[in-house]
């Protein structure tokens, strides 16, 4: 056993490991001997052997040992704590050993390096104390004041055990003097290691958090890409449908849209505008949409150029978002929605929230005149009608929208004639004089300032005033059932909508069944008119006494057209033959 011991002293004092051979003369020699005999040295030795039999993977004696010592040492001190960490870790229970060797710290410390800088700073601290301890002149006199005693001793005529004994104790304060500076060197190299492994572990961490940077980036320019990439399908799509049509003009060899879609968006970028036939278009329809959606025209090619790849994509979520917008169901800012749809925090440019909501806008400027049944009756009512007739027809804008500034001004498109500052027209079907004072015109709609105070409705029409459009409340129509899940008869209520004007409308009579193909009578006064049927009917507005304007298709195809629709479905398509009354 004293062999044994003496070599675990050796380990221990020369700070060799030695873990195999220290986990053999345990197995072999000390755990089957009384070690209590040793006093505290004890300790240090099942101390030794527990470490030792981590470094060797051997759980059992390792448990053996911590239980040891658990019984014998209070488990709050630090000691203690850290070989329950050190075991807890050892047996692969982490988050055990993360929270046994957190009770070291503040409880409010949860970051792993503010602990190791803690660890850090605490041995820094116990390292200047000690070299207070080490270069204090106190110590240094002491030193000298325990070599003079020694001095003394020789000339002071003791007897040989008192002399001896005082030896003793000074020897003894010399020893752990000398013990203590052994220690403390050792604690400073200990220390230095340390400072140099916690600045290359700030080196990778500051790596790391350079890297989660870039991902973050990454992630957020992916997730701002898409939403471009829904926002811009319009642009897409409309830039096309005008190239195929320049293109079916051409006799030449056809060619994509997209065909060098980038370089010539690179093109016009650089020289602004160009002469040649698909950068004409390209620039018109790029003009188009910068008016519309307030960006500009750099920027918005930049776009164009950095998305288009991507633009046959949809993305649901902007469309749910949309939606929601059209529908007054959400407030929400774009980028506070997309960060709680995809759970992330978005780095954003200062443009980028700006410019999606500017095209969202668009977007749902858009959508919302898709859903106008006036873009329903322009695909099923192929009106070709010669530009110069209606330039110099009689005189006709449905008013869309009335607002005062200055005046009453209104807001339209005309559908026939042409006007000048000064003319003179009546609103119908009030019949109000009015003098046109001023024209604001835009590639899309065309604003209008008139005087007068009478009252001006949506669906009023600004028209000649000696040739007035028609008004009635009882018309005949020509009519197609498109969409009702039932047959309608008369009696049968619905929306009418024709140009700009709304009102509600009763089916009250079915005159005849019309032949699709040669637009003969097949059968008169049917008593239904089924899905896909087409009749000619007779239609009174519902609201007594109320009339509206509208003209026969013949004459004003566009004012003469109309559509039904029922709970905001579109049900049927109509044209008027004739105004009864």
């Amino acid at each position: 056993m004293q062999s044994a011991i003496e070599k675990l002293r050796e380990y221990r004092d020369t700070g060799c490991r030695s873990s195999d051979e220290v986990i053999k003369l345990w197995t072999n020699v000390l755990s089957k001997c009384n070690l209590s005999i040793l006093g505290d040295e004890k300790w240090l030795v099942v101390e030794q052997v527990f470490k030792s039999s981590l470094l060797c993977s051997n759980s059992l004696i390792a448990h053996d040992c911590l239980q040891q010592m658990n019984e014998h040492f209070q488990t709050t001190s630090p000691a203690s704590i850290a070989l329950n960490a050190m075991y807890f870790e050892f047996i692969g229970e982490f988050d055990k050993a993360k929270q046994t060797i957190s009770t070291l710290f503040d409880d409010n410390e949860t970051n792993g390096f503010k602990k190791s800088i803690n660890l850090i700073n605490f041995l820094v601290i116990v390292k200047k104390m000690t070299e207070a301890i080490i270069n204090n002149s106190a110590l240094n006199e002491l030193t000298k004041s325990l070599n003079e005693i020694k001095n003394l001793l020789k000339s002071i005529n003791l007897n040989d055990a008192l002399k001896d004994k005082i030896n003793l104790i000074i020897n003894n304060i010399d020893y752990y003097f000398l013990h203590l500076s052994y220690d403390m060197k050792k604690m400073n190299s200990e220390i230095e290691f340390l400072k140099n492994e916690f600045k290359y572990q700030d080196c990778i961490l500051n790596e790391l958090e350079e890297e989660i940077v870039n991902l973050k980036k990454q992630e957020s320019k992916k997730v701002l890409d898409e939403a471009y990439v829904h926002l811009l399908i319009p642009f897409t799509i409309k830039y096309e449908e005008e190239f195929e049509k320049s293109n079916q003009s051409q006799t030449n060899t056809k060619q994509s849209a997209f065909y060098h879609y980038k370089s010539k968006l690179k093109e016009l970028k650089s020289a602004g505008e160009s002469s040649e036939n698909s950068l004409k278009i390209l620039n018109k329809v790029i003009n188009e949409f910068i008016n519309q959606a307030d960006i500009p025209k750099e920027d918005f090619i930049d776009l164009l150029i950095n998305k288009s790849d991507h633009n046959h994509h949809a993305h649901h979520i902007i469309d749910d978002y949309i939606e929601d917008l059209m529908n007054n169901q959400s407030t929400e800012n774009i980028i506070n929605y997309l960060e709680n749809e995809h759970s992330m925090k978005l780095i954003v440019d200062g443009n980028d929230e700006v410019y999606l909501n500017k095209l969202i806008k668009l977007n749902i400027a858009i959508k919302r005149k898709e859903k106008s049944p006036n873009i329903f009756l322009d695909r099923y009512f192929d009106i070709q009608r010669d530009p110069n007739y209606m330039i110099g027809g009689p005189f006709r804008m449905p008013i869309v929208e009335k607002y005062k500034e200055m005046g009453t001004i209104i807001t339209g498109k005309i559908e026939s004639g042409r006007v000048h500052v000064g003319d003179r027209y009546v609103i119908m079907p009030n019949r109000t004089h009015v003098q046109v004072t001023n024209i604001y015109s835009g590639d899309r709609e065309i604003n209008w300032s008139v005087y007068g105070q009478h009252k001006i409705s949506r669906g009023f029409i600004l028209c000649d005033a000696q040739q007035k459009c028609r008004v009635g409340r009882v018309f005949d129509a020509q009519v197609k059932l498109t969409k009702n899940k039932s047959n309608i008869r008369p009696g049968y209520s619905a929306v009418l909508h024709i140009h700009a004007a709304v009102a509600e409308v009763q089916f009250k009579e079915l005159i005849a069944l019309i032949n699709r193909k040669t637009g003969e009578t097949t059968r008169e006064y049917p008593k239904f008119l089924k899905q896909n049927q087409i009749a000619t009917a007779r239609f009174e507005l519902s609201q007594r006494r109320q009339i509206i304007c509208m003209e026969l298709f013949e004459h004003f195809p566009r004012l003469g057209r109309f559509a039904l629709l029922d709970e905001d479905r579109i049900v049927a398509v109509g044209k008027i033959l004739q105004i009864v009354g």
